[in-house]
């Protein structure tokens, strides 16, 4: 029997911006990669087909949740590119018993789009909401980098291969 892993779950995580840790954040929605696609229809198709655009990517978007309107959350909703790093540590068991810890880095470059205010209620949290617009994210696990997407540069990189190599080669890029 081969060494196989079962996914536990998330240690813990931490959002950083220009070397500052913000502390407080008590989650942070990643972003969604969900392909443009291209529906046909035509001779010899019993139907339609829907069929995904070779690295074309509708607009990412993610959320941070914060647990007060603080100033760092607002610093964090101003109108500007941001670049985050969120770190996080993730826990695995293989079927040895032996756990298995993986660093994950994820950089995201983001512009604010809204600011939720949250709640106000006496003996709780307020929950405010920063989304934000994503125009690059790259994850590295172990240091070692299995994803980056960057519309903005035809690149969509997965696991080693760069599906939009040869549209930038064709395009003169």
């Amino acid at each position: 029997m081969g060494k196989t892993t079962t996914d536990v779950g998330v240690i813990n995580y931490a959002l950083y911006e220009n070397n500052t840790e913000y502390v407080g954040i008590t989650q942070a929605d990643l972003p969604s990669l969900e392909f443009i696609t291209s529906t046909i229809t035509g001779a010899g198709i019993a139907g339609e087909l829907e069929v995904a655009l070779l690295g074309q990517m509708k607009a990412m978007s993610m959320t941070l949740k914060h647990t007060m309107l603080t100033s760092n959350a607002i610093n964090l909703s101003t109108p500007e590119t941001h670049t985050w790093e969120l770190r996080e540590v993730q826990q695995s068991i293989e079927n040895t018993g032996t756990l298995k810890i993986t660093g994950v880095k994820h950089v995201i470059k983001a512009t604010p789009k809204s600011m939720g205010g949250g709640t106000l209620k006496p003996q709780s949290t307020s929950d405010p909401e920063t989304a934000a617009s994503v125009q690059y994210w790259a994850e590295y696990r172990d240091g070692k980098k299995v994803m980056e997407l960057d519309p903005l540069n035809n690149i969509c990189y997965i696991n080693g291969k760069d599906y939009l190599e040869t549209v930038r080669k064709a395009l003169g890029k």
